[in-house]
Formats: C-alpha cells, sequence, structure tokens
C-alpha cells in the first residue's frame, strides 16, 4: 500500500468530495472518521448548481441527479392563504447546464458518494478518531485510536485536511479559533410526513415558507411521498426546557401551516451560529466545511460551501503534491476561501435575522418585503437570474487571488480573471464549453480564431487548447473575442491575456505551476 500523503479527518460530504478529488488525481490519502457509520438523518438538503458542475467534472452528477429532484418553486404563505410566490425552476436555464438548485437529503447523498469511492478501491476508515497532531516543516504527526480494538496508529503525512465538523478536533489542535458568535433562539429541524388526508395549499414538489406575523416556519420537499425538512424556531415557552420534541411544537406547528403531521422521522434542537475561523490553514494543516465556517441555513449554502473548499483544495494539493507546482500555491486557499465564507456568513447572518426575527423588524420583513416586495421583483427575468447567481454559488470568484491575472485591459461587464469561466450551451456539433473541464486540469479555452504562432508556443507549453466559434451568446456572457482564457482545474480563469501577449501568459504559467495535471482517468468522462 503506497503511504499516504495526505489524512482527511472527517467523512461528511466535505470530506468524501475531497478524497474523490485527490484518487482522481492520484494522490494518496487516507480518510477516517470516528462515526462507525454514515449518519442516518437528512440534515444538509440543497445541492446548489455549482456543486452538480463540480460533480460533472468529477464524472458523477448523472448518478447524483438520478437520486433527488430540483427545487422548482417557494411559495409564500401565512393565514391559510398563498402570499406570493418564487418561481426558481428557470432562473438559470442561460447561467449553467444544471440551471436549478437540486433537492437531495444528505444521508442520501453521503451514501452515493461513499459507494462511488468505494468502487474506486477506496476504504473509508471509520470508528477511528485522531488523537494527537503535531507539525513540522517537514511533515504532520498524527496519532489515531481504533475505537473498536483499541489500538493506536501514529503515521507522517505531508498534509492533513480537517473536515470534521463544527467541533473540528483538527482545528483545536492546530490552535485555530472561531471568530462570530450565536443567535438568541434556539431552533428546530425535523423530517415530517404530512397526513395525505390534509389539503395542499401548495404544490407537493415546492417548498413553503410560512410568513405568520409571530412565528416562522418552512417546509421543503424531499421526496414524493409527503416527506418534508421542516425548520423553525422553538417557542419562547419552551426555551428552558432541555429535551424539547416534536410533540412539544407539532401542534403550534400544524397551525401556523395548516397542515396535520403523522408524526417526524427525524427531530433535533440546536442553536445557530455564524462564525468564521481566524484561519483556514497553519502550516500543513487546513480546514475545510463547518470546521472553519458556520452560518444560518439560509439558501442553503453550507455544505455547498464546504464542498467547494474541498474542491479548491483538492486540486492546489495535487499541484504541489504530484506537478511539482510550487508550494505558494497552497497560500491561496485562504485568502480565496476565507474572503467568501466571512461575505457568506454577513449576508446569510443579515437575511435570516430578519426571516426569523420576532421584533418589529422580522415582521416587516415577513408581512412586506417577503409577501408583495420580492415576489414583486420576481417576475423580472434579470432578477430571478441575479438571485440564482447568487444562491446558486456561482457568482463566487477570487479577483483578488494571487492566481488571478488580466494581462488584457478589461472593461466592466466583462468576464474577469478570478471569475468561473462564463457557461456557453453547446448544439448537436459541438458540446457546451464546459464539457472540457472534465480533464480537472489547466487549460486554453479561445472563443474565435488562433493564431499558427500562438499554438505553436502553446504546444511547447504542454497545456490542452479548446477552440470555440465567436456568437452573440459568447459576446454576452462576457467573454473577448479571440482572447485566451487560461483556466484553473476548477473551472475559473486564471489569466486573460491576447495571443500576441503569450510570454506574459506563459509567464503567469510558471508562477502558478500551470501544468497538466495527469489523473488517473485523463480521459474523456461520462457526464
Amino acid at each position: 500500500m503506497e503511504e499516504p500523503q495526505v489524512l482527511i479527518c472527517g467523512a461528511g460530504p466535505v470530506g468524501l468530495v475531497l478524497a474523490l478529488w485527490l484518487q482522481r488525481f492520484q494522490v494518496p490519502f487516507r480518510i477516517i472518521d470516528k462515526a462507525p457509520a454514515p449518519g442516518l438523518a437528512s440534515r444538509a438538503l440543497i445541492v446548489q448548481s455549482r456543486i452538480l458542475e463540480h460533480y460533472r467534472q468529477l464524472g458523477i452528477v448523472d448518478r447524483i441527479i438520478a437520486a433527488g429532484n430540483k427545487f422548482g418553486a417557494l411559495y409564500l404563505t401565512g393565514n391559510g392563504r398563498v402570499k406570493g410566490k418564487l418561481i426558481l425552476d428557470d432562473a438559470g436555464r442561460d447561467c449553467s447546464k444544471y440551471p436549478y438548485s437540486f433537492v437531495l437529503p444528505q444521508d442520501i447523498h453521503e451514501k452515493i458518494l461513499e459507494e462511488i469511492l468505494m468502487e474506486q478501491g477506496v476504504k473509508i476508515e471509520r470508528n477511528v478518531e485522531l488523537m494527537n497532531v503535531t507539525q513540522s516543516p517537514e511533515n504532520v504527526q498524527v496519532t489515531m485510536k481504533n475505537l473498536q480494538n483499541d489500538t493506536q496508529e501514529t503515521i507522517a503525512v505531508e498534509y492533513l485536511a480537517g473536515c470534521d465538523g463544527a467541533r473540528s478536533f483538527v482545528r483545536k489542535a492546530a490552535g485555530i479559533r472561531m471568530e462570530g458568535g450565536t443567535y438568541g433562539k434556539r431552533f428546530y429541524v425535523a423530517d415530517v410526513h404530512i397526513d395525505p388526508s390534509t389539503p395542499m395549499l401548495v404544490p407537493p414538489e415546492s417548498a413553503n415558507m410560512n410568513l405568520s406575523p409571530s412565528d416562522f416556519c418552512m417546509l421543503i420537499p424531499f421526496e414524493d411521498r409527503g416527506n418534508c425538512r421542516m425548520v423553525g424556531y422553538v417557542p419562547e415557552q419552551l426555551a428552558d426546557k432541555k429535551d424539547v420534541t416534536f410533540e412539544d411544537i407539532e401542534q403550534r406547528a400544524s397551525k401556523v401551516t395548516r397542515l396535520k403531521y403523522n408524526g417526524a422521522a427525524w427531530f433535533s434542537t440546536y442553536n445557530l451560529h455564524h462564525r468564521v475561523a481566524s484561519h483556514f490553514r497553519t502550516g500543513r494543516i487546513f480546514l475545510c466545511g463547518d470546521a472553519c465556517h458556520l452560518h444560518s441555513p439560509t439558501g442553503g449554502q453550507g455544505m455547498n460551501a464546504g464542498i467547494v473548499d474541498a474542491t479548491n483544495l483538492a486540486w492546489k494539493l495535487a499541484s504541489v503534491l504530484i506537478n511539482s507546482a510550487p508550494a505558494s500555491i497552497l497560500d491561496t486557499y485562504e485568502p480565496e476561501r476565507q474572503a467568501f465564507a466571512k461575505l457568506l456568513v454577513s449576508t446569510t447572518d443579515m437575511i435570516f435575522s430578519w426571516i426569523s426575527g420576532s421584533t418589529m423588524i422580522g415582521w416587516f420583513f415577513r408581512s412586506v418585503i417577503l409577501s408583495y416586495v420580492v415576489p414583486f421583483m420576481m417576475k423580472f427575468a434579470v432578477m430571478r437570474k441575479n438571485m440564482f447567481l447568487m444562491v446558486s454559488q456561482l457568482k463566487v470568484a477570487y479577483p483578488q487571488s494571487s492566481l488571478s491575472r488580466n494581462v488584457l485591459n478589461m472593461t466592466k461587464g466583462k468576464a474577469l480573471a478570478g471569475d468561473r469561466l462564463p457557461w456557453i450551451d453547446g448544439d448537436d456539433k459541438l458540446p457546451d464549453n464546459h464539457d472540457s473541464l472534465a480533464i480537472c486540469s489547466w487549460q486554453v479555452h479561445v472563443y474565435g480564431d488562433v493564431k499558427r504562432d500562438f499554438v505553436k508556443s502553446l504546444q511547447e507549453q504542454g497545456l490542452p487548447l479548446n477552440v470555440y466559434p465567436w456568437s452573440p451568446r459568447t459576446k454576452l456572457a462576457g467573454l473577448i473575442e479571440d482572447a485566451v482564457y487560461l483556466l484553473r482545474p476548477d473551472g475559473h480563469i486564471g489569466c486573460i491575456s491576447s495571443q500576441i501577449d503569450a510570454p506574459a501568459l506563459w509567464q503567469y504559467a510558471r508562477d502558478s505551476g500551470a501544468t497538466r495535471i495527469q489523473s488517473s482517468r485523463d480521459r474523456e468522462m461520462p457526464r
């Protein structure tokens, strides 16, 4: 067995996706989790469009989509009637091959990811707990304990990735603190089954946000059998009760939603936090997901942000470990992902406080802004598109990163270095421009014509070239005719130049280690 270069601590969705990426890049690793088995509750439900794009790169998107369903509409209700409706299924039609949010319970999500890893020969070591972490300039020494046979093992790895959740042992061992606060209210989450005899106020496949002046309750369907995720806050009269059950809030929830329930398959109460780690990296230790950012469930962002963390980190680790790229490329992980996490926490914190607040501001936001203003704004396609881009995480960009370089003089409205590559749909003759991202490596795109001298110099660099015809659609997407787009393995634009500025482009490639990353499946993959 090859010695691991990376140890992943935590086998939730974030750790599993990091493992899939490292397996794709042929980086030797081990993945451990102290839990004896995967979780059985649905927990995180929403998979955003950007995650589906990354799953397409990994060749697993069809299996994911087959297991869930599209999130089509959000109905805003109150006092037994529909106050507004947000249609979401067409909002991102020109933005992505997956122009929707997707509903997939976390237990099913994890099961699929784990099955794929097992098919690839990866063993997830469960019942294994991290006991001690010591790092030096050369490696990270970790001691693990097998909870089944009470044995310990100490190994040295080049890098340690903490994907071990909000109470992260890795974060604490690295001496990294979480900064932020906790919401005053206690919240509940439940997987409930709606009594089929109950008249439905909204279509069963749509979400329902109740806008009661004095309460907050949201229902998100995740199966065709009347199963829903219910989220709300624990009533003040139950605030001091330690073990709140679904039966304690069932009558109140039924009154608010005008629905009858046949019990809950899962129920939990918790305090919500809005916190970001002071660092996402210290030396050879990295943090991903809940280990480094915690925020409200607004917009279904948490797990998705963690999966993008894993994607961002994986290709950089592979570049250094497999392609001998400069180790400084790892320095870009924290500024890229921490900046987004801080923005996410601040925006979701503000919106969630407005939605769930019991003050006059909360009442006004639910009764006026959400009930009337937002539905009116969502009648306009441009507003629906902007909301989709924000929620889907397609708009995540790294313009300030040292890996983002605009050699061309860019104008406002253009796709810039650091942006996700805009999606251009294909036709019968040519696939869409994200099809080539399946090689999961640095590559060059040109939209228009390519000069012979540039092709020759590109061949010397060993970077793949993809040429697409110029069209009104590419112009509308913010691309520049005949410009050179050097793309990162995660589909973000690294550098933009003209073809005559090739020397500046190749200097960027040398600085960033932009070479072809060979992988275990370095060929066209099923999508």
